[in-house]
Formats: structure tokens, sequence, C-alpha cells
């Protein structure tokens, strides 16, 4: 049986959201791209937050009681 690992969770969730960044921006000029692509590699931090969003947690109704 395979155990949850954070650490490998969070890994894998990195490499998909760099993989996402790089095939989201299309760059025309090879050297731009390239060095798009070294930036993303090598960035630290991707994302800054907090983010404020109008979506709503849960669907509105009743209260559990």
């Amino acid at each position: 049986m395979n155990r949850f690992s954070v650490i490998e969770s969070v890994r894998h969730l990195t490499a998909e959201y760099r993989s996402f960044i790089k095939s989201s921006y299309r760059l025309a000029d090879p050297k731009l791209r390239e060095q798009f692509e070294q930036h993303v590699e090598r960035a630290e931090v991707l994302i800054k937050g907090p983010y404020v969003t109008l979506a709503r947690d849960f669907a509105p109704g009743r209260r559990p009681g």
C-alpha cells in the first residue's frame, strides 16, 4: 500500500503548476521563451497570496443543525 506523502504531493503540484504556466504563454521569440522557462523553473515562489474571491464556499441553503 502506498502511503500519502505531503512533501511528494507538494512537489507534484508544483511541477504540474510550472508546466501549466509554461504552456499558458506562447512566446514566439526563442530566446525569450528560453529565458521565461528558465525563470519559471528557478522561481522559488510562483504565487503569493492571500487572494480574495467572490466565489461562495458552499451552496446556499439550510444550515446544518
